[in-house]
């Protein structure tokens, strides 16, 4: 190549090669992100499940659910709060945090929800 040509693949790689990177880490991004999604809802879950035995609580399911966080989500969930409400009658767990940052300025906010009903003993009555 001569003249006006000259260095053009050069300048074409310099453009492409950090574009092509950058969507390869978006892709990282969101795959961290729907992972992370998946894993406070996991723990919003567990959460529910050991608050409404019958003698659960709050406290227990709160415990739970930071349990299974730190088991499976270190390192990816961060900034974690872990909120389980018991009444008389039913349970709901709310967790929230961020999924880790692979793209600076991508900090995604993941939420898990979970809610069931506690478990009480019912005494059969004869008839």
């Amino acid at each position: 190549m001569a003249g006006p040509e000259r260095g053009a693949a050069t300048l074409e790689l310099a453009v492409t090669i950090p574009t092509v990177l950058f969507l390869v880490l978006l892709v990282i991004q969101f795959a961290l992100w729907q992972h992370a999604g998946h894993v406070v809802t996991a723990a919003a879950q567990e959460a529910v499940s050991s608050a409404q035995a019958e003698d659960g609580s709050g406290a227990v399911g709160e415990r739970a659910g930071r349990a299974l966080l730190a088991a499976a989500g270190s390192g990816l969930v961060d900034g974690q709060s872990v909120v389980v409400t018991r009444t008389g009658s039913s349970v709901r767990a709310v967790v929230r945090g961020r999924a880790v940052v692979v793209v600076p300025g991508f900090a995604l906010p993941v939420t898990g929800v979970a809610e069931g009903p506690v478990e009480r003993f019912v005494a059969v009555t004869e008839r």
